[in-house]
C-alpha cells in the first residue's frame, strides 16, 4: 500500500515539474510577445510622429518661401 502511495506521489511530482516548465515557457513566450508588441507600437508611433514633423516643416517651408 505504501509503495503505491509513494509511486503516485512521484508521478504527481513529475507531472508538476513538467507542467511548471511548460507553464513557464508559455509565460516567457507571452512576455516576449508583449514586449515585441509594445516595441512595434513605439516604432509605429515614432514613424507617425516623424512623418507629421516632416510634413509640418515642409508646410511651414512653403508658407515662408511664398
Amino acid at each position: 500500500m505504501k509503495l503505491v502511495v509513494i509511486k503516485q506521489k512521484l508521478e504527481y511530482l513529475e507531472y508538476m515539474k513538467n507542467f511548471r516548465s511548460t507553464e513557464f515557457k508559455l509565460l516567457l513566450r507571452d512576455e516576449k510577445s508583449i514586449i515585441t508588441g509594445i516595441s512595434n507600437m513605439v516604432i509605429s508611433a515614432y514613424k507617425i510622429l516623424n512623418d507629421n514633423i516632416v510634413n509640418y516643416v515642409i508646410e511651414k517651408g512653403k508658407f515662408y518661401s511664398n
